[in-house]
């Protein structure tokens, strides 16, 4: 029962319900996530994917294997765009960090664009 399981830091973005983590029996990691009612969000390298709907449109499936295929040449490129700008990338991410005012044990999740690297 999902009652038993621990609780995750995500809710289904169908039901809007909490989502409960599944784990390897034998290793212990995290598998997927699931909610009460048995919506389920697999886990990769412990980040879980949370598309919705899980079956995207053709257009939305188009747009994500197109980005998905130039997420190398985006990380590779990213640097010219502080270079551009005269910028230093590490000062200029640190400074944006600063902004957050972030408190001892927070955490960001970016649902920017782009690769995840931020």
């Amino acid at each position: 029962m999902k009652n038993n399981m621990n609780k995750s830091n995500f809710i289904c973005p169908k039901t809007k319900e909490m989502l409960y983590e599944t784990r390897d029996q034998s290793t212990g990691s995290l598998i997927c996530l699931e909610s009460q009612t048995g919506e389920s969000y697999p886990v990769k390298e412990n980040i879980p994917d949370l598309t919705y709907p899980v079956v995207l449109d053709s257009s939305d499936e188009t747009a994500r294997n197109f980005y998905d295929g130039r997420a190398d040449d985006y990380d590779n490129y990213l640097p010219l765009t502080f270079k551009t700008h005269n910028e230093d990338e590490l000062t200029a991410r640190n400074s944006f960090i600063d902004c957050l005012e972030l408190k001892g044990g927070e955490r960001v999740l970016d649902l920017a664009c782009g690769t995840g690297r931020d």
